[in-house]
């Protein structure tokens, strides 16, 4: 069965990530293979409650608030 994590496994080690460096962010129940396999596995507020239960940081904000892009602009040098 092919799911988003064995997709984001396969491209990040196409890419040549090792999974210690890869970040997942989702809201789904169909992200949870994702976030699984991230060694960070990010969720935003208002996702699919198993999704927040495996979820090592669950965001304060949810999509329509631009969360993901919050995300990334504290944690990376994104203008």
């Amino acid at each position: 069965e092919f799911n988003k994590g064995k997709a984001l496994a396969y491209v990040s080690a196409w890419m040549g990530f090792p999974p210690g460096r890869v970040i997942a962010i989702g809201d789904g129940h169909n992200d949870l293979e994702m976030l699984g396999f991230a060694s960070l596995g990010v969720a935003v507020r208002d996702s699919h409650p198993d999704l927040l239960k495996i979820a090592d940081k669950v965001l304060p904000e949810g999509p329509r608030e631009n969360a993901v892009v919050h995300f990334l602009s504290e944690h990376f040098d994104i203008a």
